[in-house]
């Protein structure tokens, strides 16, 4: 599938790479998937965790998950009928999506996209979540942020705050320039 990206932050042409799921403690892409692109888009359609109101989390690796990079990044968290809460991190696991449930019903859906970095820049990401508990609970979350050294991404763990996660989506290729 192929299409010319449009608004987000990674913009160019978009190939579409690989299916993904799983669950455990971690759900990983590495580096058989993440290559031959300047950057990358993760359609996830859903997110779950084990135990309720655990956040999900995100890290980002330079060395296929041998270590994972710093990222300075900012969360804005929001339900419906209840203020934004701003959350500012430095941290190699920063949150990305408000707080998730156990079922289909709580499941966050959303994009993830990673203009990468080289020897010379920093990767940047920003994500968009949201998930549905009921009526009066909605739960939305936008994290961007950047990692703390210059270095091309190959490798992207997904995990929550506590207990397990598990994760279904779609990953894109993103070629820059016309």
């Amino acid at each position: 599938m192929s299409g010319v990206g449009g608004g987000g932050a990674a913009q160019g042409r978009e190939t579409f790479i690989a299916d993904f799921s799983g669950s455990g403690a971690t759900v990983s892409i590495d580096n058989t998937i993440l290559t031959g692109f300047d950057d990358y888009k993760i359609e996830v359609f859903k997110i779950t965790t084990t135990a309720v109101s655990n956040t999900g989390q995100i890290q980002f690796s330079a060395d296929n998950g041998s270590t994972f990079l710093t990222m300075k990044a900012s969360v804005m968290q929001w339900q419906q009928a209840s203020a934004v809460t701003t959350i500012d991190e430095s941290d190699t696991q920063p949150d990305f999506t408000a707080a998730l449930g156990t079922t289909d019903l709580g499941a966050a859906r959303g994009i993830v996209e990673l203009i990468n970095g080289d020897a010379n820049q920093a990767a940047t990401f920003m994500s968009r979540m949201v998930s549905y508990y009921n009526a009066s609970d909605n739960r939305n979350a936008v994290c961007f942020g950047n990692t703390s050294t210059a270095a091309a991404v190959n490798y992207i763990r997904f995990k929550c705050s506590g207990g397990d996660v598990g994760i279904t989506g779609k990953v894109y290729g993103v070629t820059r320039g016309s």
